[in-house]
């Protein structure tokens, strides 16, 4: 179904005169261009996007597959895409729904083998609003990625509002961080602050915590997200460095969603994987759920002066490997997405390509399911550390079925 693709992964991050590094690697999927077309088989995209804290599905959440697909989810939280109209290869998906925070994923297509998988985008609830008049006032919230402070704080001053206003402040980790930084850059703390968008008359003070401890750098740059093409600005205004409380503070004209950067680069890399079991599809289905998690050990000690929970989370933003994003602190689902059975299917056929189906039948391949765990070599400050990922994907042909051409698929 697919074939690897090997980069090289270097994590560089330059904080008060140290420069770490850290290995990683990853798996990519890559689908066949100009895919064999079937007018029998029909394979779809079917993904789900889940609210973060109660794993429900989201009803009506605004889904863009790759540039030019959209759809929105059902009453369980389910979008379903013909995966023709998409075609084969790896795309985007995003996610976004009102009171909800920004979702990411990606999804790999085959259609030549009818297979496709994407993982289940949590979406994480905006913080309440909290009515803030003309005098202004102060909001807080936690960011648990900083090393000796996890408050985020939003200062307004008196007269940057013209009338009351219901504003609330969020904190984004790991895939809940929308888009990937700008190059040469990585992520550090980033908050959300609604309504999205809205310009102030005076200039707010924004305060964030620190994952690292600084000692020599006195700034770090202002990024700010733009939706509409999920991407990340580099901001004129840096924000200033406060040793003694380990934050940073800036000025901001406008609300919306913030971030840090911090000069440095990711990339990965594919290392040898171990097989720890497999799947068979049920053939009265079209897509299986698999639940994994991500794991990390450290055999020669915990780092020092910086965050762990930010570590994991700056792979946790960037990474691609098995099927997009992946959460160090939660379960990972991914959908397999395939080509069922008629429930008037005739028969199985052995792997034997040669065996025909009767009239009125097509032959359709059968593929079992892989799940691999996947090490991860971390070299940080002089220390190696290993991340462990399991990954889902569709393994070897098993053998084949005659689907009716009047069946369900």
């Amino acid at each position: 179904m697919k074939t690897s693709k090997y980069l090289n992964l270097i994590i560089v991050i330059a904080i008060a005169g140290i420069t770490f590094l850290i290995w990683k690697c990853e798996t990519k999927k890559v689908g066949p261009t100009e895919p064999e077309t079937n007018s029998l088989r029909e394979l779809y995209l079917t993904g789900r996007v889940v609210d973060k804290e109660t794993r429900n599905g989201i009803v009506n959440v605004d889904v863009q597959i790759g540039t030019d697909t959209k759809t929105t989810t059902d009453n369980q939280g389910y979008y379903k895409v013909k995966a023709m109209n998409v075609g084969s290869g790896t795309v985007n998906v995003l996610a976004h729904a009102d009171g909800y925070g920004y979702g990411s994923t990606q999804a790999f297509i085959d259609l030549k083998n009818g297979g496709a998988t994407v993982n289940i985008i949590p979406l994480l609830q905006l913080n309440s609003m909290v009515s803030v008049d003309i005098t202004g006032g102060t909001i807080s919230t936690i960011n648990a990625e900083g090393f000796s402070s996890n408050s985020i704080t939003l200062n307004i001053p008196n007269g940057a509002l013209d009338k009351t206003t219901s504003i609330s402040v969020s904190s984004f980790e790991g895939i809940e961080v929308p888009g990937l930084p700008p190059q040469g850059y990585l992520n550090v703390i980033t908050s959300h602050i609604e309504p999205d968008a809205l310009v102030l008359n005076k200039k707010a003070n924004l305060i964030l915590p620190l994952p690292f401890v600084s000692e020599t750098t006195d700034s770090l740059r202002l990024l700010y997200y733009i939706k509409e093409t999920n991407k990340w600005q580099l901001e004129n205004d840096y924000a200033v460095i406060d040793s003694s409380s380990n934050t940073a503070s800036v000025q901001i004209s406008h609300f919306g969603t913030y971030s840090l950067g911090i000069n440095g680069r990711y990339e990965e890399t594919l290392d040898n994987s171990q097989i720890l079991g497999t799947y068979y599809l049920d053939t009265k289905n079209v897509f299986k759920t698999i639940g994994w998690m991500a794991g990390i050990e450290y055999p020669n000690g915990i780092p020092t002066g910086v965050s762990i929970r930010w570590l994991k989370n700056t792979v946790s933003q960037n990474t691609l490997i098995g099927s997009g994003r992946l959460s160090f602190f939660d379960t990972t689902f991914t959908i397999i997405n395939y080509i069922s059975i008629a429930p008037d299917s005739a028969q199985i056929l052995s792997k034997n390509n040669s065996v025909n189906c009767p009239s009125g039948y097509i032959k359709v391949p059968i593929y079992r399911i892989i799940k691999k765990r996947v090490p991860e070599s971390v070299f940080l400050m002089g220390r190696w550390t290993t991340i462990y990922n399991e990954i889902t994907e569709q393994g070897e042909q098993i053998g084949w079925y005659c689907k009716h051409d009047q069946g369900g698929g």
